[in-house]
Formats: C-alpha cells, structure tokens, sequence
C-alpha cells in the first residue's frame, strides 16, 4: 500500500502536491489512522469497548480452539467459522482505541477495522461501509468507488483511471485486480504454495464484477432480499480467499496463535 502511494505521488500524479510531508502524513495514517472525536458521530463509550473486547477475545480464543481440532475439509460450516474467527480478531484493534482515546482524554480515536459486516445489504455496502475501515473512511457510495477497498487504492488507482479513461467500471474493476495481486502475494509469502494463487486471484475479481453490476444495474432489492442475496454470494465465493487456512489446518495455526491466547 505504502508502495502504491509513493509511486501514485512521484510518478503518476499531476496535481497533487508533491511532497515527502503529504506521503508521511498518508503512511502514517495508514499505520495509525487516528480521528478526532467528534468526526465519529455514534462512537461508543469507553464501556462498551471493553465490554465488547472481552467478548470477541472469548468467541476468538474459543474459535482458535475449534480451529486446531477441526478437519481440512472445505465446508460451509468451516467457512462460517473461519469468518467468525477473522472478524473478532479485531479485538486487538479495541484494545488499541481504548488505549488511545483513555490516552488523549478522549478527544481523539481510532478507525475502527469492521462495522458489523453480517449486516449488509449490498456488496458495495461490505467493501465501502462494513470491512477495512482503517484505510477507508465510510462515506455515501455514489458509483463503483463506493466498492473500492481501500483509500490508497482509491486515490492512487481508481482517480487517476477514471480521469484518464472516464470510467467508474474501468477504474473500479482495475482496483480490484490490483487488490487480487496483493492479497495473491500475501497468500504465497503466508502459505509458500502456489496452487492458491487462481482461487485468491479470482476470489477478488468476482466480486470487482458484482460491484459493477451493482453500480451500473442500480436494481433496489427489499432489505431481507439484498441481505440474502449478499450473504449467499460471500458464502459461495468465501472458500477462495479461506481455502488456504481451512486446508493448512491446525499446524498453521499452532505457529501463528492470537494475542493473549496460552498454549500450555
């Protein structure tokens, strides 16, 4: 990412101001995206943080369990699980909020990682809305920027396509590709296997497709209707990007526990 905004900023672009300060200020927000307060309008109390990283610490640890136990056989019931797993590892980002709003008396916070993603109702809603907010502060998607998946992405992919090209679905279906190939390299360095490249590869690509279908198509489904048709899709494509956690089983997972979590 860090990469991408570097060569966004000293090469491609023609109107930003080209300077080492502005390309600190983006990594370091990228490292550590710290929000004053009151841009955060229904931001949680400090209780509820805590009560809420005690809970995702107990489902994850319990998870993590499950997770050395279990089959390498691909199911929905383990992909299920898996995503369970991803999504109360935040917790370790709580932690950090807390940390930093106790620290600043409470005039500054930190994005928060998810927004409840079993809660969409669109794709575009997960990408834009619900995951990855720490690089990408939620707004009102107006076309198929609204999918993309992260601010670096956005501003040093999909801006500068869509200027040259003028097309929202160029630009958004190439920030997707883009984003394949990063999380293809997170895969081999993670799991030093090839064989997961395609599935990765294509997990992303898919849903760079259903975006722009959902952004051009502009079809408005009952709230119950987008809900399950969102969450049907995630759970017949989840199986490319969790394949390779699901089949390296337990001996992964024994050499990267979660934070906290005692192995005696």
């Amino acid at each position: 990412m860090i990469s991408i905004c570097l060569c966004d900023l000293t090469m491609f672009s023609r109107e930003k101001c080209l300077t080492f300060h502005l390309f600190l200020l983006k990594t370091l927000w990228i490292l550590f995206p710290l929000l004053p307060s009151k841009s955060k309008r229904d931001e949680w109390t400090i209780k509820y943080y805590f009560l809420l990283i005690l809970l995702k610490l107990i489902i994850n640890h319990w998870m993590y369990r499950w997770t050395m136990n279990c089959e390498t056989r691909i199911n929905y019931e383990r992909i299920f699980m898996f995503y369970i797993t991803i999504m109360t590892i935040s917790y370790v980002l709580d932690i950090q909020i807390v940390l930093v709003r106790i620290l600043t008396r409470d005039k500054y916070t930190v994005e928060s990682f998810t927004n409840f993603p079993l809660f969409s109702l669109s794709l575009r809603e997960i990408w834009d809305q619900r995951y990855n907010r720490i690089v990408d502060r939620p707004g009102r998607p107006s076309d198929l920027v609204g999918a993309l998946v992260d601010t670096v992405l956005k501003e040093s992919i999909f801006e500068p396509i869509r200027s040259e090209l003028s097309s929202s679905t160029i630009a958004g279906l190439t920030t997707f590709l883009i984003s394949s190939l990063l999380h293809v390299h997170i895969v081999v360095v993670s799991f030093d296997d090839l064989s997961y490249v395609f599935y990765t590869f294509i997990f992303f690509v898919l849903h760079g497709i259903v975006c722009g279908l959902e952004a051009n198509m502009k079809i408005q489904f009952p709230e119950h209707v987008g809900w399950l048709l969102t969450h049907t899709f995630l759970l017949l494509t989840a199986s490319f990007i969790l394949g390779p956690l699901i089949r390296k089983g337990s001996p992964f997972f024994m050499l990267h526990p979660p934070p906290f979590y005692n192995n005696k």
